[in-house]
């Protein structure tokens, strides 16, 4: 053991979800996006505040703190891992706070570039980490409509605009588009969570979007929770609950080139929590179940 930190000493999650960010690492900071509504351990007003904070990857040490008072009508939550772009060329860590997109200069913590993009009762439950194109930024809010925010990445003092908005009747939404020669491929539909067999068997869409415009060029139901996908060489490599399937990355249409049943489990609604994505790595397909590790010969020989 190196270092480690625990979290909850110093700051306290809002309560939904505790801490769930993945830890980024960006010119050599350890970046962590605590979330909408931590409070500091031992304050006595309990003021709610977006946090994010930088450490050093070699000792644990904080580096710097950025922190901003919670909006009073925004409910509050963890869960988003940020984004990390170049804006007015620094590296920054891009994340949704405060019903705003937010972009913090990883060198400093300062802010260097921020959008109001979100409802002001939205809620900062938001999973999906931010997608950061050349000119637009795609999210996908909790309890809100999925969107674009057009910027100029090099000039982010310049006014920014919403690019578009489209209602794919996304709830809980669990992973990002993936982005290919200007469209986007992933899931929309709901994922309802009132119990283990409702949310096992909820029924999303494939979907693939212009991604300058948000126009759907098709859509595909009947994908299974759990899901996730991966993009390479013009194919997707989809999960569906406990199926595989293989389809084209084209937005002519849904063109699915096989399916295979990946696994079982000994309790359906385990299917609950399997969103792990699939990772392709040397010609080999790598399938993680919540109770096996699947290795498949991807390149077909």
């Amino acid at each position: 053991m190196i270092w480690k930190k625990n979290l909850w000493d110093e700051w306290t999650p809002s309560g939904e979800k505790g801490y769930s960010c993945s830890p980024i690492l960006a010119d050599g900071k350890l970046i962590l996006y605590y979330g909408d509504g931590s409070t500091r351990v031992g304050d006595p007003d309990k003021a709610h505040v977006v946090l994010c904070r930088a450490l050093d990857p070699a000792t644990g040490a904080v580096l710097w703190t950025f922190t901003e008072p919670h909006l009073e009508t925004a409910r509050m939550g963890e869960g988003q891992s940020p984004a990390i772009a170049k804006i007015g060329g620094r590296t920054c860590a891009v994340f949704t706070g405060n019903c705003s997109l937010i972009a913090l200069a990883v060198d400093d913590g300062k802010p260097v570039w921020r959008f109001e993009s979100i409802r002001k009762d939205g809620r900062g439950t938001t999973i999906p980490t931010p997608l950061v194109l050349d000119r637009i930024i795609v999210n996908i809010p909790d309890l809100d409509v999925t969107h674009a925010v057009s910027l100029d990445r090099a000039h982010p003092e310049r006014p920014s605009a919403m690019a578009w908005k489209q209602d794919l009747d996304m709830f809980t939404a669990i992973h990002q588009f993936r982005p290919r020669d200007g469209v986007l491929y992933g899931f929309a539909g709901q994922i309802q969570g009132a119990s283990a067999e409702a949310a096992s068997d909820s029924k999303v869409s494939l979907v693939c979007l212009e991604a300058a415009t948000g126009k759907v060029r098709w859509s595909e139901p009947g994908f299974r929770s759990g899901i996730s996908l991966i993009e390479a060489d013009g194919l997707l490599f989809v999960r569906s609950y406990q199926e595989l399937s293989l389809v084209e990355a084209t937005p002519e249409g849904f063109r699915r080139r096989g399916t295979i049943k990946t696994h079982a489990v000994t309790k359906p609604t385990l299917n609950l929590t399997d969103f792990t994505m699939p990772v392709l790595s040397g010609g080999r397909l790598f399938v993680r179940t919540p109770e096996e590790l699947i290795c498949y010969d991807g390149a077909g020989k």
